[in-house]
């Protein structure tokens, strides 16, 4: 989905399935529109072969610790149980996030993501469909990096893998043996929020700033916290945020996202959308 309001970014440690600043591929013109984002099971499986085709897998492992520490780890292991043919594993954990930093999910250089994708088989000319076996919002952040590098020709299985193996769609455990690719980024910094950005939103009446997570995780009301590497966090949210947690985007049957008036609707009742877009103003996601 795409908003009518102005995206100004993301915050580099968000998630997004929303930083959509471009006209192509709507099929609505009016609130929230529909784009090309998404693709459906049965596309998928008929292009199988398509040469220039590149599936990623980008199932992130999470748990909670005894002392409520939201703990996180690769997901390669799921995806060596079995996966989409032709799918490879794209790490966010590690390969995908910059090590240099103390807080996890940072955003790459753009050579360090460059080189991710590129030893995985992808071109400037590839298209990239991404799928994962869990929450949507790791694999919607891997769909932001791509675009945020310049990157458009990327999409989402909408329902996932819980909606490729519900259907009883093939399924491999090789890996793919794709030649490597020749990927060049294009950083696009007006798809990244950084600190001052996000300072400068609260004083502006016309931004919306949206957290994603969960309500008792956006109330402060959960022993549940991130911090960073080696540190602990403080509960509670950015000052002036609204919720729209991102799991009441899918529907719980089956995976996908909800049908686009559902979709419309959270976000009109937040004010992202159909009140007064002011001048200057936008939605920056985290």
């Amino acid at each position: 989905a795409r908003m009518r309001r102005q995206i100004l970014g993301v915050n580099i440690m968000g998630t997004d399935n929303l930083a959509e600043t471009q006209t192509q591929g709507l099929v609505k013109t009016q609130g929230l529109v529909k784009t090309q984002w998404l693709v459906e099971t049965q596309w998928l499986q008929q292009h199988l072969n398509d040469p220039e085709l590149r599936i990623f897998d980008c199932t992130v492992k999470r748990w909670i610790d005894d002392d409520g520490l939201f703990c996180i780890a690769r997901g390669d292991a799921e995806y060596e149980k079995g996966h989409i043919p032709g799918a490879a594993h794209l790490d966010l954990v590690q390969d995908l996030s910059d090590p240099e930093s103390a807080l996890r999910f940072a955003l790459p250089t753009a050579e360090r993501f460059a080189e991710a994708v590129s030893r995985r088989g992808v071109s400037n000319d590839s298209r990239v469909v991404l799928y994962g076996t869990r929450e949507i919002h790791y694999v919607t952040r891997v769909w932001w990096m791509f675009r945020v590098f310049g990157f458009d020709n990327v999409t989402l299985l909408d329902g996932g893998w819980q909606a490729w193996s519900r259907e009883n769609r093939p399924v491999s455990t090789d890996a793919p043996n794709h030649s490597r690719g020749a990927f060049t980024p294009r950083f696009k910094p007006e798809m990244v929020a950084d600190q001052a950005a996000v300072v400068a939103a609260g004083e502006n009446p016309g931004t919306c700033l949206i957290n994603a997570l969960a309500p008792e995780l956006h109330s402060g009301k959960t022993h549940i916290h991130f911090g960073a590497r080696d540190q602990t966090s403080r509960p509670g949210r950015i000052p002036g945020s609204v919720n729209v947690w991102v799991n009441d985007l899918i529907d719980p049957e089956t995976n996908k996202f909800l049908p686009l008036h559902l979709l419309q609707a959270k976000f009109e009742e937040v004010g992202a959308i159909g009140g007064d877009e002011k001048a200057g103003g936008g939605i920056i996601t985290y």
